[in-house]
């Protein structure tokens, strides 16, 4: 979530994916969407309200950016599992991370 949302906006996020029913969420930063806040601020900010939202603390997990978000995602997934990305990533990039790493 790009860190020129407002902290109402974030709350917003984390509700969404808690009532759509996210059993775990990989968070992540990249500096150039950082846009006026603190290098770990918007994470902390997500993780706070995705706890608030009732979200277990131990299914927040970090990650160091986008790609290893998704990787992580996709180790930890399991037979009927959904993983629910909103990629700044281009397409090509998006399917080689995801080729080879899921199974049916």
């Amino acid at each position: 979530h790009a860190g020129d949302r407002d902290d109402a906006d974030f709350a917003a996020f984390a509700r969404a994916i808690v009532e759509g029913g996210a059993r775990r969420v990989v968070i992540w930063e990249t500096e150039r969407l950082l846009r006026g806040r603190a290098p770990g601020e918007p994470r902390a900010l997500l993780r706070r309200e995705l706890w608030a939202s009732g979200l277990a603390t131990d299914a927040v997990l970090d990650a160091e950016g986008e790609a290893d978000a998704i990787a992580r995602a996709c180790e930890r997934a399991s037979a009927g599992d959904v993983i629910v990305v909103a990629p700044h990533l281009e397409g090509d990039d998006l399917a080689t991370l995801f080729r080879g790493r899921l199974r049916p």
